[in-house]
């Protein structure tokens, strides 16, 4: 069972980080022929976890991934995606974010490279209330 805090964390990574993972991870293609290897190690990465989000894409309900997607990808407003998605009541979408969230989370963690990017995140908050 994963527990709420890791949730929570996981969220704020999707919302502050997955955004910049996606967008090296695309242009690591184009840059292969221009950078050197050490530069290359983030784009390497940010391509690494955006495979592993995308492979947690193909296995979670495709309602909950377009919900993810729609928010923290292409940075819809919450109303944005419940209208978009057709969804009647504003308690439903909720319910089905935070599932999509939470389903994400649990397999997220599992992995090293997701585990460490939590890890990281959650350093970064406990630093800040500090």
């Amino acid at each position: 069972m994963i527990e709420a805090d890791e949730v929570k964390t996981v969220r704020i990574w999707l919302k502050k980080d997955l955004v910049k993972i996606v967008q090296l991870a695309k242009l690591a293609d184009n840059l292969d022929l221009v950078l050197d290897k050490p530069q290359m190690t983030k784009y390497n990465e940010a391509v690494k976890i955006w495979d592993i989000v995308q492979d947690i894409f193909a296995v979670i309900p495709e309602q909950e991934t377009r919900i993810l997607e729609l928010a923290y990808i292409d940075r819809l407003a919450d109303m944005q995606i419940l209208e978009r998605l057709g969804f009647e009541s504003t308690a439903t979408f909720y319910r089905y974010k935070r599932r999509a969230i939470s389903d994400f989370t649990e397999l997220f963690i599992l992995l090293p490279i997701g585990k460490q990017q939590v890890d990281k995140e959650f350093t970064a908050r406990k630093m800040i209330r500090n």
